[in-house]
C-alpha cells in the first residue's frame, strides 16, 4: 500500500523587523475564524453514543466537474452526528452557501461553480450512512443522490461519477489518521520555549501491536540538517487507533521557520509496510529584543 501522505496547513503570520522578530503580540492567542453554520454542536452535546464501536473521523466531501452548476440540497448522517463544517469552495460567497442546520448540511449556492465541498467531523456506528441529495438548479436533471456507508469511507476513499463529467468524492480529511492535539492557537514560538503536544493514531489500517512514532524537526521545506528527533513506542489497538502520545519539543535556539515531520511505522515483521506521514508547519521561532537601558540621547538644534 502506498504511503498515506497528509499535510496539516497552519496559516499564521510571521513579521520581521530589522532582522530580529520583536512582536509581543505575535505570541498572543489568536481568535479562531467564526464557524459558517447556523447551528453548531459542542462537545457536551455530542457524547459517545456507540461505545467502543463508535467511529469518529474528519471527512472531506467535494463535488464538481468541467461544467459549472448551481447546486442546492442537503447531506445528512443517519445514526450519528456531523459538526464543524469548513467550506472549501473557490467562490467568494462559499461560506454562506454551506451551513449546518438541524443536524444536516444545507447547501444553497448563489451562483454556478465548477467545484464545491467542505471538511467536517462525523461520528457514528458501523451502520451509519451518509445520505446526499443535491440538484443542479440550472439543470434539474443533473442530480447527486447517493447513500454511502461511513465504514466504507474509512476503509477506502469513495469517488462516484454522477453523470456529465460530474464527480462526487468523499475522503478522510488531511491529518485525520495521524492527529496532533495541542491547546496552542498559534505556531509562533519564543527561542527556548517548550512545545508540548500529543499525537494519536485514528482508525488507521495498521494491525494491533506496538508501532513506532518517529518525530523529526527540520528547517522549513528541507530535510537537512536534522535539528531534533525522537522515537516513541505506540500501542495500536484492534481498530487501528492509539491513546494520545505525549511529545515535548524544545524549540531551537536559532530563529527561523521549521517543519515537524511525524511518521507512524507498523510493527516489525509486517509485510505491508504502510507508513502514515504528517507534516506540521511551525510558522516561526523568534526572540524578543530587550528594551534598552540607556537613556535616549538629546540632539541639539542649531
Amino acid at each position: 500500500m502506498d504511503a498515506v501522505r497528509n499535510q496539516l496547513n497552519l496559516f499564521l503570520l510571521w513579521f520581521v523587523s530589522a532582522g530580529v522578530v520583536c512582536l509581543p503580540g505575535a505570541l498572543m492567542a489568536q481568535d479562531l475564524p467564526p464557524e459558517a453554520t447556523s447551528s453548531t454542536v459542542t462537545e457536551e452535546e455530542t457524547p459517545i453514543l456507540f461505545g467502543r464501536n463508535q467511529l469518529k473521523t474528519k471527512l472531506r466531501m467535494s463535488w464538481g466537474g468541467s461544467k459549472p452548476h448551481q447546486w442546492q440540497g442537503s447531506i445528512r448522517i443517519s445514526e450519528g452526528w456531523i459538526r464543524n463544517i469548513q467550506p472549501l469552495g473557490l467562490s467568494a460567497d462559499t461560506p454562506g452557501t454551506i451551513r449546518l442546520v438541524n443536524q444536516q448540511v444545507a447547501i444553497q449556492q448563489h451562483s454556478a461553480v465548477v467545484y464545491s465541498g467542505f471538511d467536517c467531523e462525523v461520528a457514528g456506528s458501523p451502520e451509519t450512512t451518509i445520505e446526499l441529495e443535491l440538484t443542479a438548479i440550472d439543470q434539474p436533471d443533473q442530480q447527486i443522490i447517493q447513500t454511502i456507508r461511513l465504514m466504507d469511507v474509512l476503509a477506502s476513499n469513495k469517488s462516484v461519477d454522477v453523470g456529465q463529467q460530474t464527480r462526487l468524492t468523499i475522503t478522510r480529511a488531511p491529518g485525520d489518521e495521524l492527529r496532533m492535539v495541542s491547546s496552542r492557537k498559534t505556531m509562533v514560538f519564543e527561542i527556548g520555549e517548550q512545545f508540548d503536544f500529543q499525537i494519536e493514531a485514528n482508525q488507521t489500517a495498521l494491525p494491533a501491536g506496538t508501532a513506532t512514532l518517529v518525530a523529526k524537526l527540520y528547517p522549513a521545506r528541507s530535510q537537512e540538517p536534522l535539528v531534533w528527533s525522537d522515537r516513541i513506542n505506540v500501542e495500536i489497538d484492534e481498530r487501528g487507533s492509539s491513546e494520545p502520545t505525549d511529545i515535548s519539543l524544545e524549540v531551537p535556539v536559532k530563529e527561523g521557520v521549521y517543519d515537524l515531520h511525524l511518521e507512524l511505522e507498523p510493527p516489525r515483521g509486517i509485510a505491508n509496510r504502510t507508513v502514515y506521514l504528517e507534516k506540521i508547519h511551525l510558522a516561526g521561532v523568534i526572540s524578543r529584543s530587550e528594551p534598552s537601558t540607556n537613556p535616549p540621547r538629546r540632539v541639539r538644534s542649531r
